[in-house]
């Protein structure tokens, strides 16, 4: 057997890398969801999510999160274990010039706010307590 027909034998029933590129731009840079690209290129919604997986795989798309809002991250890990704590959120500061005291409190507020909105429900107490924020 050739090499050439030994590459599409192994190669046949490998996705189309076109495929895979035009599902990922669909998704990532046209926002579209993973059904309407299922209907516009006519493959199936697990196809579609199959394509964006390889696309991962294949490092056709990439994905990096800015250095200084790991640091978030990595921050409320090391309070977490450190202190024992069953939750931590370090609200990140965006920008790049240095916040007013007064900036840093609405940066914590709204973390605060968005925390509680995702986790209090009905019939919930709610204690609140006043204090001052942490700074470098």
């Amino acid at each position: 057997m050739s090499a050439a027909n030994q590459y599409y034998d192994s190669n046949i029933y490998m996705q189309s890398a076109n495929l895979i590129i035009r599902v990922a731009h669909m998704y990532y840079y046209e926002g579209k969801r993973q059904q309407e690209i299922s209907e516009e290129l006519e493959i199936s919604v697990p196809t579609v999510s199959r394509l964006l997986k390889k696309a991962k795989e294949q490092k056709i798309v990439r994905f990096s999160i800015a250095e200084e809002y790991l640091e978030c991250l990595k921050l409320e890990r090391w309070l977490q274990e450190h202190f024992h704590l069953s939750g931590v959120i370090v609200a990140p500061v965006p920008g790049e010039k240095e916040p007013t005291n007064e900036e840093l409190k609405k940066f914590v507020a709204l973390e605060g706010a968005r925390y509680l909105q995702r986790t209090v429900s009905d019939n919930d107490i709610l204690g609140v307590a006043y204090g001052d924020i942490c700074s470098k």
